[in-house]
Order: C-alpha cells, then sequence, then structure tokens
C-alpha cells in the first residue's frame, strides 16, 4: 500500500529507479535468505506451520508473491539496451532463486502474482512497440481483462477458476 501510495507522488524518473532499486535489493536479500531456509541451513529456528520458506515476511504466501513482485520488477531492466550486462546476470541469479523459492513454497499466490504482473508488463511492451491500435495490444488487452475478471471471481467461489483459486484463510 505504501509503495502504491509514493508512487501517486513521483514527479521524476530518478525517484522511480530509487524505488526500484530498495524493491529489488529487498528481493535479493529476500531470496538469499530464502535459500538458506529451502536447504534447511536457516541460522533461525523458526517454530512456524509451514513450510520451510517464509523468507522475512512470515509466512509463504506473502513469500512467493513478494518474490513474484521482484521478478516482475526486473523484467524492463533485463530486456532494457542501457542496463549492464554484469547486472542483467546479478538480476538473473536472483531471479532464478525466486523461481526456486516460488515452486518450493508450495502456494498459489506467488504463482498468480508472477503470471499477472509479466501479462500486465507484456501488454505495456507491446503497447510501447506497437501502435496504440495494433491487434496485438488489444488482443493482449481483452484476453487480460477476461482473465482478471474469472480470476477474481474465482477466488469468490464463483466461475472455472474457483477450484483453482478459492482459499478459505482469505475470505
Amino acid at each position: 500500500v505504501s509503495l502504491l501510495l509514493s508512487s501517486t507522488f513521483i514527479k521524476d524518473i530518478k525517484h522511480v529507479e530509487k524505488i526500484l532499486i530498495a524493491l529489488l535489493i529487498s528481493v535479493a536479500g529476500n531470496a538469499i535468505y530464502g535459500i538458506f531456509q529451502i536447504t534447511g541451513n536457516d541460522f533461525v529456528k523458526w517454530g512456524n506451520a509451514y513450510n520451510p520458506f517464509i523468507g522475512t515476511l512470515g509466512n509463504p504466501d506473502f513469500a512467493a508473491a513478494f518474490m513474484a513482485i521482484g521478478i516482475t520488477a526486473s523484467l524492463p531492466l533485463l530486456l532494457s539496451k542501457e542496463i549492464k550486462v554484469f547486472v542483467k546476470i546479478l538480476l538473473i541469479i536472483i531471479d532464478v532463486a525466486g523461481l526456486v523459492e516460488i515452486q518450493k513454497s508450495q502456494v498459489l499466490q506467488g504463482k498468480i502474482v508472477l503470471a499477472t504482473g509479466t501479462f500486465i508488463y507484456l501488454i505495456i511492451y507491446t503497447k510501447n512497440r506497437f501502435t496504440k491500435s495494433s491487434i496485438q495490444v488489444k488482443v493482449l488487452t481483452v484476453f487480460g481483462v477476461i482473465l482478471g475478471v474469472t480470476s477474481a471471481l474465482g477466488t469468490l467461489q464463483i466461475g472455472p477458476l474457483e477450484r483453482l483459486l478459492y482459499k478459505p484463510s482469505v475470505t
């Protein structure tokens, strides 16, 4: 929520870069700590009822979603011609660790956030690459709206995605 609120006050691209750097540093720290947890080498002996991957956020749902946000945020940097190869290699390492942690978390939230974020990025990328009235942008947008509405309804126990998305602890 604070990220969303702070983004409304951004007046300069330098502020966006600082927020992105802070996010990616946080994700990198969480990824490193998550590797320790997944391999059974966590230096803190947590008494949690969840699987081993809880990151620094306290539960696998939040940790996996946070890793997905970081992976999504790194996509534009990975595709940018202005970013140095060394930085891209570090991002790929962090992203691979994040993907492993999302998979090992055994929760759906990380996968949903990753798919949603990647899809939104694809729409923006396609819109910037092609003309705004191109068929690619229209098809991606319509597909995204249909998938988004169907997913939202599924979390509310309505529709074909209910079995995949509904989680009693959320409602």
